[in-house]
């Protein structure tokens, strides 16, 4: 996942309107949608042809979400919105459809380990991307999603604040592990 991480420098790189920066931005985002195709092929691999993951790690499944929507982002900061903008949001955004069928589940099966913690990051490049797309395309609905799915991520995180502060005070931290 490093080598798509690098996805995040033209978030960051665009504020400081230095040409060579721009020139990074550029290239780490090439370097991280390229890269970001093998990776999900091997995810969706192990997903479907293999033994399922075992119940503390189901949640970070949810990292299938970060090149889509951490790529709309970087791709916006440095290009602007357009069709490729959109496709990147558009696949982010079914994803999260996908998925968060899937956080309900496990919630029901997965008992709190610090494992969830994984998947704030992505949600929360989802919650940034959609506040961006909401700003670009400035259509009622895609506003009320947007402000919808941050309230979501918010209580998500609320929750898993909550839940860790819980387990360290009553002294299980060490089971959440």
């Amino acid at each position: 996942m490093p080598v798509v991480g690098i996805i995040n420098v033209p978030v960051f790189s665009n504020l400081t309107h230095i040409r060579a920066y721009n020139d990074i931005a550029i290239a780490t985002i090439a370097i991280g949608l390229f890269f970001a195709i093998p990776l999900i092929t091997i995810i969706m691999h192990r997903l479907i042809l293999h033994a399922p993951l075992p119940d503390g790690l189901r949640p970070t499944i949810m990292i299938i979400l970060a090149p889509f929507a951490v790529g709309y982002n970087s791709y916006v900061s440095t290009f602007g919105s357009d069709v490729f903008s959109h496709i990147l949001y558009s696949l982010a955004f079914f994803f999260f459809a996908v998925l968060l069928r899937k956080i309900a589940y496990f919630i029901e099966i997965c008992a709190f380990r610090m494992a969830w913690w994984g998947i704030s990051f992505p949600l929360a490049a989802f919650a940034s991307a959609s506040v961006r797309f909401a700003l670009d395309y400035q259509t009622p609905w895609v506003g009320y999603a947007a402000l919808a799915i941050l309230l979501f991520v918010t209580i998500v995180l609320t929750i898993f604040l909550y839940r860790t502060a819980r387990g360290i005070l009553r002294g299980e931290l060490q089971q959440l592990i």
